[in-house]
């Protein structure tokens, strides 16, 4: 009986070593996120990971909407102003429409704040642009009442970085309001390079619009039971060969020399 005691305080002992060890190891990973600046919220069933600068919910997959994507419908913007009215902002109307997602305690968006402030066009050819942050519970009202331009719309909507799958601030995204379609999207850390991808995705846009009109017309001509060869596409008949539009005989050589000496015979 002694003995079978004896081994039991031996496993307890044991056990409890482990468990100390697990809470130690547990308090390390706390420490060193937040070193990280990454605040867990243990308090919420969901147990969200939150970083400063990023879309700040990571809600469950099923609830979030597919991301856009270049050459996808745009989604429309709703959330609240600053003063916590609610408000909605469609980005389908004509026009293009440029949607910098930025936060207030973002290092790198201060310059783009301070941009935006300035008086003048941001968008090329006229434009809009919609400035968009996280929920006001996720962000400092009062920074963002310092940092909001007078001339430009903010919307407060975390739903919108979640619709638009926004990896983190500053993001920008492209809309094509008029072809209902997003143009392009990516990060930046200057607004010269935002000039940049504004003008290689306006650039690929084209390219691409190009394309499609020419499969367009060629299918359109299929349909129509006309391709190469056609009489409808050549008025005088097809040309072959040697043969020019008009002339009902190959091109001979002397007819090449008589090209060449402008028409005079030696």
């Amino acid at each position: 009986m002694t003995v079978v005691v004896i081994v039991l305080t031996l496993v307890v002992m044991g056990l409890t070593a482990i468990v100390f060890g697990l809470l130690r190891a547990h308090a390390r990973v706390l420490r060193a996120l937040a070193a990280a600046g990454i605040d867990v919220d243990a308090a919420d069933p969901a147990f969200r990971l939150r970083s400063p600068g990023t879309a700040a919910d990571a809600a469950d997959a099923s609830a979030v909407p597919d991301a856009p994507g270049p050459g996808v419908g745009p989604v429309d913007l709703v959330g609240t102003t600053l003063d916590g009215s609610p408000v909605q902002v469609a980005v389908s109307a004509p026009g293009t429409t440029l949607l910098a997602f930025l936060s207030s305690g973002c290092t790198t968006c201060r310059s783009f704040w301070e941009r935006f402030a300035r008086p003048g066009p941001v968008v090329p050819g006229g434009g809009r642009l919609v400035i968009v942050t996280a929920d006001l519970d996720e962000e400092s009202p009062a920074r963002l009442a310092e940092l909001a331009p007078s001339g430009h719309r903010l919307v407060c909507s975390s739903a919108a970085w979640r619709a638009y799958e926004v990896p983190g601030s500053p993001w920008f995204v492209l809309v094509d309001g008029e072809a209902g379609r997003i143009v392009g999207s990516g990060t930046a850390t200057s607004w010269r390079q935002v000039r940049g991808l504004l003008a290689d995705a306006v650039a690929d846009a084209a390219t691409r619009a190009a394309g499609t009109g020419r499969s367009r017309a060629d299918e359109a001509l299929r349909r129509a039971g006309i391709g190469p060869g056609h009489p409808s596409l050549y008025p005088t008949g097809p040309r072959t060969g040697g043969t020019p539009p008009g002339s009902d005989r190959p091109l001979t050589g002397t007819d090449e020399a008589d090209r060449r000496s402008g028409g005079d015979s030696p």
